[in-house]
Order: C-alpha cells, then structure tokens, then sequence
C-alpha cells in the first residue's frame, strides 16, 4: 500500500504526538513520571521497512529527534546482534519502536542483551 504525500504528513503529525508522550514522560523506579529533554532523546527502529518505518522516521523529523535503524535483515543473525548492539550502546534509545513481528529480549540473547534500552513499543500501540 502506497501512502499519498499528505498521507505521510498526516499520518507523520498524529505519530509525532503519540511519541512525545512516550519520550517526554517515563516511569522511575518508584512509579513516579519524570519528564525529559526531546534533546538528549534517540529513538531507533526495529522494523521492517515499510510505511510504518517511514512514519515513525518522518515524525521524529518532525519532532527533531535522532533515530538510528537496527537491522533486521542481516543474513549473519550474530553480527545482526552484534552491530544492533553496538549501535544500542552507542545511541542509547530511549525508545525502541518494533514492528508487530519483533519483540525486545534479553534471556536469549536477543537484541537486547546488553543494552541500554529505555523502553520498546509496538508500532501499533502508537498508532492506535
């Protein structure tokens, strides 16, 4: 499915609000929401490259904020992990956002072994 122009853009705006309630605001340890700077946040992608990847790119765009993309689909699945994760410790997301195939783990292994991730929210969670 082809998205028009002002698909993109509309759909980039909703996106964009949906995630700056994501980024502005997280839990602490003890419940309490604590507020963050949209200039010290990354968020990277654990999606497939579609027109919810390139949503999720053109809203943070729009919200002026880095996003790095970790792969996918490196046929080598352990220098996969091994690239997500150094891009992972180098960027330190504050929020990854993964498609509905890809869920964050830690006890296999996984692409979140080792990192330091904020927190993970399905594309569609902020879509909804």
């Amino acid at each position: 499915v082809r998205l028009t122009y002002a698909e993109l853009y509309e759909g980039a705006d909703r996106l964009a609000a949906a995630l700056t309630q994501r980024l502005l605001f997280s839990a602490s340890e003890d419940g309490v929401l604590e507020a963050a700077s949209l200039r010290v946040v990354t968020i990277a992608t654990w999606m497939r490259r579609g027109n919810a990847w390139y949503l999720v790119f053109h809203a943070a765009a729009r919200l002026l904020v880095p996003v790095v993309a970790l792969s996918l689909d490196i046929p080598d699945k352990d220098v996969e992990r091994q690239r997500n994760g150094e891009i992972l410790s180098a960027h330190k997301p504050r929020l990854v956002v993964v498609d509905h195939c890809n869920e964050v783990r830690s006890d296999d292994g996984d692409l979140a072994s080792g990192a330091c991730i904020a927190s993970t929210v399905q594309f569609a969670n902020l879509w909804a």
